[in-house]
């Protein structure tokens, strides 16, 4: 798609005590203009809270300067700044030509990025379990599984420990009871953040290779361009399209890979897994609010590394997006 490159001729220095112009995921047509505290400095892109009306609400600075002739004493202030990298410059001129393009209002497209709006407060931290030293005595085979992934000495979550192990979460929480776990404050962590990118054990047809290559090729490039993978069912695409995505995550990329909800079955995300040895971060609207959250502020960030998800998972503020598949 084409985007006009004169909608940003910013400046993204750092200000303070000046004004800035902060849009609002409203029905607004345009950015309006607000004072930084002197103690405050902001970028474009930073996320900051501002008084709209009379309510408080999440806002995108959206340029550092205004050639508006309000009277400075009557703007209101920034109330804050929040501490999450600031949306991509690239991201901004998508929403804007999403806006020119459906003929919508600017803030109603800066809606759709501003979807997990919870992650940009600091995260709020989950009980991890890891073991409380030598445990003596008969174990029951299904705690001794516990006990043997716990003892690289990593922290996990009962839904960790669970999933990896095949035993339930209340297991877990009877062990730390009972003093053979300890718990402790942690994190969750970005989803998706260290995929395995070493050649796939799969055996190509010489068409599969020739594909793969090509596509590999083409995300090496860092340029853009559009690809047709052409194939019938069972034809081995996804597998294909899975090096291109290994080779932008190579290059130090992001890569989004948007399927119909109907097509996010058990049997794609255990493909996507066996591949890269974690799962994709998910995003469609059957995803807990939780779990959103942690894939919104991993996405930001350029921690979380490939997003599975429907259509609204395009408007995620990606750090530095290298791969499309659609």
């Amino acid at each position: 798609m084409g985007m006009s490159q004169s909608s940003f001729l910013i400046d993204e220095a750092q200000h303070s005590g000046k004004r800035v112009q902060v849009l609002a995921p409203f029905p607004l047509s345009r950015a309006y203009d607000y004072v930084l505290p002197e103690t405050m400095a902001a970028q474009a892109g930073d996320y900051v809270r501002i008084p709209l009306g009379k309510r408080d609400t999440i806002g995108v600075v959206w340029t550092l300067d205004s050639t508006d002739k309000v009277d400075p004493a009557k703007l209101k202030k920034i109330q804050q700044r929040y501490a999450m990298e600031p949306m991509p410059q690239v991201h901004r001129q998508f929403l804007e030509w999403v806006a020119r393009y459906t003929m919508s209002d600017l803030g109603s497209v800066l809606k759709m990025s501003l979807s997990a709006p919870e992650a940009l407060q600091p995260p709020k931290a989950a009980s991890a379990f890891t073991l409380a030293g030598k445990i003596d005595g008969k174990i029951p085979a299904s705690r001794q599984k516990v006990i043997n992934l716990l003892q690289d000495g990593v922290p996990r979550r009962a839904a960790d420990i669970s999933r990896e192990t095949g035993c339930s979460a209340a297991l877990v929480r009877q062990m730390a009871a009972s003093g053979q776990l300890v718990s402790m404050a942690s994190t969750v962590p970005a989803p998706c953040r260290d995929p395995d990118l070493s050649p796939s054990v799969l055996s190509f047809s010489e068409a599969q290779t020739s594909a793969a290559e090509a596509l590999k090729k083409l995300a090496a490039a860092q340029q853009f361009s559009t690809v047709l993978l052409d194939g019938v069912t069972g034809s081995g695409k996804t597998e294909v399209y899975f090096e291109a995505v290994a080779e932008a995550l190579r290059q130090g990329r992001q890569a989004l890979i948007l399927l119909p909800e109907i097509s996010l079955s058990a049997q794609f995300l255990e493909r996507f897994e066996r591949r890269f040895g974690v799962a994709p971060a998910l995003w469609h609207s059957e995803v807990p609010a939780a779990q959103r959250r942690v894939a919104w502020a991993g996405v930001a960030e350029g921690k979380t590394k490939v997003v599975v998800g429907a259509r609204s998972a395009l408007f995620l503020p990606y750090k530095d997006l290298g791969l499309i598949v659609v």
